[in-house]
Parts: structure tokens; C-alpha cells; sequence
């Protein structure tokens, strides 16, 4: 078989003249590979995955991302893009739907969702172990990396933000309320710790929701956050995947279903 190939190549040789020849042809074609690798990175297709200003604006009616977009938020007239390779890029609003490219951070591990609080952006990581990390884009540009939040063991299962406060729940069954107010290295507002494996937590005012895997919605009032009451709990009728409120309601959406619960003072009913 080893004289069946050199035969071959004897053959491609004498073709082209020599195997000097050969090493010359390869190396063209390998500088043209790379030119045209260059010029795909570097055009306006890919221009999402360089830091910086982009010369060009976005239509965010026809926006396509890649790699994926997963979460986000919106904060000081940019819009904030939580990626799936661990970016978190940053786009100014031009209005009637057009966005331009600002900088970004790169962060480690899967960024899966961000929220802001004005220029300051918190976003979630699931590395080992995750973090909610502090990034400042007061210049949209240069986005500077601040540092982590306090934090249990374990990583970030959901983040949420409410009126100047920071709703992180985490892998070890507790929700963490930060005051965004006190500065870009918020405080432990109140905690608490929740029986069943959470999914999402979200606040209104003083009222504290939790979402658990178990298909259970847990209420709790923080009027004295070092003392958080449970207030009403209720089972969600299939598997949960997203909660939010409504008003005075809150919404459990399932695979298969939208369930309405109201809080009626201790009772949470389904509405």
C-alpha cells in the first residue's frame, strides 16, 4: 500500500514540476484560506463577536444572533444581549427599532440571562461554580468588569430585578435580595431559604415569589426583611417554566397551561 501512495505522489509531483512546488502551492492556498477566514470574521455579519463600535446599525425587527441570545435586559438606552459564549454585548437604541454595536464583556462559562439596574448590568453565569457578575457600561464602549456578588455556594438558577432591587435565587435553595440603591456592590437586603428545588423567584413590592420544580408557587412578605413570613403557597397544575406578575396576580405559565393565582391575605388562590 506504501508504494501505491508514493506512487501517487510521485505522480501529483511530476505534475506540478517538483515538491518544492508543492510546498510553494500549499502554502498560497493556505494564506488564501486564511484572507478569506479574515474577511468573513471582520465583516458586519460577524461583527457581533468583536468589542467596540460597529459602523453600522441593526434592525432589531430582523436582528440575527449568533451565537445565541438566551436572556437580556434593557437599562440606560442600550440593550444588553446575554449570549451563549459567555458574551455580554451591549447595543445603544437608535430608535424605530435600530440598535448599533457597543462593547462588550467576555465572561466565563454560559452567560444565560442579565438584568440592569440604568448603565449597571448583572449577569448570570452558570461556570463552576456560577456568579452573578457586576459589569459597568456607564461608558458603553468600555464596559468595566466590578466584581461578583455575595454569594452562597453554588451558582445563579434565576435573576430578576425589581424597583432598585436584585432578586438572585441560587442552586442551594435560597433567594438572596440585594438593595441596587446602596451602590454598584449591593447589600444583602433579605434571604430566604426555600424548601424544594427552586426555578424562578421574582418581587413586587414587598411581596416575594418562588417558583420551585416540585410545581410549587411559595409567597412571602419581606415588610421585615431579616424575617420574611410565608404568606401562601399553591401547586401549579402542570410542569412550571416561567413566573411573573400581573398586577396584584401572579402568572405561572407550564408546558401546557397559564395559571392565574391571586393573593388573598395568608391564601393564595388560583384565580
Amino acid at each position: 500500500r506504501c508504494n501505491e501512495w508514493d506512487s501517487i505522489f510521485d505522480d501529483l509531483v511530476g505534475r506540478v514540476g517538483s515538491s518544492q512546488r508543492v510546498c510553494e502551492i500549499g502554502a498560497h492556498v493556505i494564506r488564501i484560506c486564511l484572507a478569506i477566514s479574515f474577511v468573513l470574521l471582520c465583516s458586519p455579519l460577524h461583527a457581533q463577536a468583536t468589542s467596540g463600535p460597529c459602523d453600522s446599525a441593526y434592525d432589531l425587527a430582523t436582528l440575527e444572533f449568533y451565537p445565541e441570545v438566551v436572556g437580556g435586559a434593557v437599562g440606560a438606552g442600550m440593550v444588553y444581549a446575554a449570549r451563549s459564549d459567555g458574551h455580554l454585548q451591549g447595543y445603544r437604541m437608535l430608535g424605530d427599532g435600530l440598535l448599533e454595536e457597543a462593547g462588550q464583556y467576555i465572561g466565563f462559562g454560559y452567560c444565560f440571562d442579565a438584568v440592569a439596574d440604568g448603565g449597571i448590568v448583572y449577569a448570570a453565569f452558570d461556570a463552576s461554580p456560577g456568579s452573578v457578575v457586576i459589569v459597568d457600561f456607564t461608558d458603553p464602549e468600555h464596559p468595566v468588569w466590578q466584581g461578583a456578588l455575595a454569594a452562597p455556594p453554588g451558582g445563579p438558577i434565576s435573576i430578576a430585578m425589581d424597583d432598585g432591587y436584585l432578586v438572585v435565587a441560587w442552586s442551594d435553595d435560597s433567594v438572596w435580595v440585594y438593595d441596587t440603591a446602596q451602590g454598584v456592590y449591593p447589600p444583602i437586603y433579605s434571604t430566604v431559604q426555600v424548601d424544594g428545588s427552586l426555578l424562578a423567584a421574582k418581587k413586587r413590592g414587598n411581596t416575594l415569589a418562588v417558583l420551585t420544580r416540585a410545581y410549587e408557587l411559595q409567597v412571602f412578605d419581606l415588610s421585615d426583611p431579616s424575617e420574611p413570613t410565608m404568606i401562601g403557597d399553591g401547586l401549579v397544575l402542570d410542569r412550571p417554566t416561567q413566573l411573573a406578575f400581573l398586577g396584584d396576580e401572579l402568572i405561572v405559565t407550564t408546558h401546557a397551561a397559564i395559571n392565574h393565582f391571586a393573593i388573598q391575605g395568608q391564601e393564595l388562590t388560583l384565580a
